[in-house]
């Protein structure tokens, strides 16, 4: 979640696809810049960077120049470039270079699956293809060491979310709980701290900051809504489904936005998102020409309620002793 990737248009004259041939077929050669950044550190650690770069698409190429070549420009920012963008126009000066905004898929109030990987060094309980990829040992190690990481667990606005056997008598954790539980297992709660304050300073409420400011949301496909860990015999973690992109829960990217700002994808999971077409049909007018985005559906149907629980050779998913052990589900549950 968050390629570290995220993209300034100017003059609503651009495609939006980071990629192929469309980009070609309707920009102006030299008019679409991406930014990329590292991360691996705070969302807000990146506006420096983003800063400068609209200034080079503001001049028409490298600063300084004598005159604006254009006065505002367009961000289209996805995942953690949703949060990158609302830490750029918090401040009103930068807010001023921007005309119109659109974030697909911003966890703004957080991702639960995001405990795994600092609990237990393993992308998701069930099978992933991470798993193939990274030791669990050197996930661990990594991202408990990301402030990007902790940036996008859920904080003040997602609610309860991480419940821990043993711990607060098993109820739902609030945010010194999850500070607890974090310093229990060996992470510095200090990084979680830091994101959560930037989520109840900057990312938990809708702010347009004047800006033509647009939302769009993956859901319909099953996503980690919240999770209860267990330490015993055999390590459990059960997990609360809920209706999202399999990586945010739909929730959390649609926060507190307006209606007439929030709009639906569905079926689609994290990572395609912003290149499908029901989100480019969504943007492209806007981006473009500034044309109003026309919902094709108000939400996403999404009838099944799961919870599963998965027991699993994980010695650290509570905070037990013992070194971390590949994964093995033996018991699951559906309803």
């Amino acid at each position: 979640m968050g390629s570290g990737r995220t993209r300034i248009e100017l003059c609503g004259q651009l495609a939006i696809e980071i990629e192929g041939e469309r980009v070609e077929g309707v920009a102006w050669p030299g008019r679409a810049y991406d930014y990329v950044w590292d991360w691996r550190k705070s969302p807000e650690d990146a506006v420096a960077g983003l800063d400068a770069l609209v200034e080079k698409a503001r001049c028409g190429g490298e600063p300084p120049c004598d005159s604006k070549a254009v006065r505002r420009v367009s961000l289209v920012g996805h995942s953690m470039g949703g949060l990158v963008i609302r830490h750029y126009i918090e401040d009103d000066a930068r807010a001023d270079k921007v005309q119109r905004v659109v974030t697909v898929g911003a966890p703004y109030w957080g991702s639960p699956k995001t405990i795994f990987p600092v609990a237990a060094g393993v992308e998701v309980p069930m099978f992933s293809e991470m798993d193939a990829l990274l030791d669990n040992g050197g996930l661990k190690a990594a991202s408990r060491s990301f402030p990007g990481h902790f940036a996008l667990m859920p904080a003040f606005g997602y609610g309860p979310w991480l419940s821990v056997a043993g711990v607060n008598g098993g109820r739902p954790l609030d945010i010194d709980g999850v500070e607890d539980y974090l310093r229990r297992i060996g992470a510095d709660p200090m990084l979680y701290t830091r994101g959560a304050s930037e989520h109840g300073r900057v990312l938990d409420h809708f702010r347009d900051h004047d800006i033509d400011y647009h939302v769009i949301v993956g859901g319909g496909l099953p996503s980690i809504g919240s999770v209860y860990l267990k330490n015993g015999i055999q390590d459990e973690a059960t997990i609360r489904w809920v209706t999202g992109d399999e990586t945010v829960p739909a929730f959390s990217p649609a926060h507190d936005t307006p209606g007439d700002r929030l709009h639906y994808v569905c079926g689609i999971s994290h990572v395609p998102l912003t290149t499908d077409p029901q989100t480019t049909r969504l943007m492209d007018d806007f981006i473009i020409r500034g044309e109003a985005m026309r919902d094709e559906q108000s939400e996403c149907p999404y009838q099944a309620r799961e919870v599963t629980t998965y027991a699993r050779d994980l010695s650290e998913l509570a905070g037990a002793a013992g070194g971390p052990k590949e994964p093995r589900i033996v018991a699951g549950a559906k309803s």
